[in-house]
C-alpha cells in the first residue's frame, strides 16, 4: 500500500469513528466515588425520613381503621335497629290481622242475626196482616148480617102488612 492510500485509510477509519461515536454515545458517566459516599451518609436521613412517612401512613391507615370500624358498627346497629323495626312491625301486622279476623266473625255473627230478625219481623208483619184481614172480615160478615137481619126483617114486615090489610 502507498503512503497516500494510508493516510486515506486512516482518515476514512478515523471519519467513521467519531461519526459511528457522534451516533452512539454512551450515557454519561456514573457520579463518582465521593458523590456515592455522600449519598450513603445521607442514607440515615432517608431512612428517618421513610420511617416518619410509614409512621404517618400507618397512624392514617389506623384512623381509617377505626373510622371503618365505627362505620361499620353504625351500620349494624342500623341494620339491627330495622330488623328490630320490621319484627314490631310483622307482630303489629299479626296482630291487626287477628283483630280483623275476630270482627269478621262477629260481623258474620251479627249479619245472621240481623237476618234472624228481619225474617221474625216479616213473618210477625205477615201475622198482623193476617189477623187485620181476618178481622175486617170478620166486622164485614158480622155487618153483612146485620145488614141483612134488618133487610129480611124490613121484608118480612112489608109482606106481613100486605098480607094483613093493605
Amino acid at each position: 500500500m502507498t503512503r497516500t492510500s494510508m493516510l486515506s485509510y486512516i482518515f476514512l477509519c478515523t471519519a467513521a469513528l467519531w461519526i459511528i461515536s457522534a451516533f452512539a454515545s454512551a450515557p454519561p458517566a456514573e457520579a463518582g466515588i465521593f458523590e456515592r459516599i455522600k449519598s450513603i451518609y445521607k442514607i440515615p436521613a432517608k431512612v428517618n425520613e421513610f420511617r416518619s412517612q410509614y409512621d404517618d401512613l400507618t397512624s392514617t391507615v389506623e384512623g381509617q381503621k377505626a373510622e371503618l370500624e365505627a362505620t361499620r358498627q353504625a351500620a349494624v346497629d342500623s341494620v339491627a335497629r330495622f330488623e328490630e323495626g320490621q319484627r314490631k312491625l310483622q307482630e303489629q301486622n299479626n296482630a291487626y290481622r287477628q283483630q280483623n279476623e275476630a270482627l269478621q266473625t262477629q260481623n258474620e255473627l251479627l249479619a245472621q242475626r240481623l237476618e234472624l230478625l228481619e225474617q221474625e219481623k216479616e213473618s210477625k208483619d205477615a201475622l198482623i196482616h193476617k189477623a187485620i184481614t181476618i178481622a175486617i172480615t170478620l166486622i164485614g160478615i158480622i155487618l153483612l148480617y146485620f145488614v141483612s137481619m134488618r133487610v129480611l126483617r124490613l121484608t118480612i114486615w112489608r109482606r106481613e102488612k100486605r098480607s094483613l090489610g093493605v
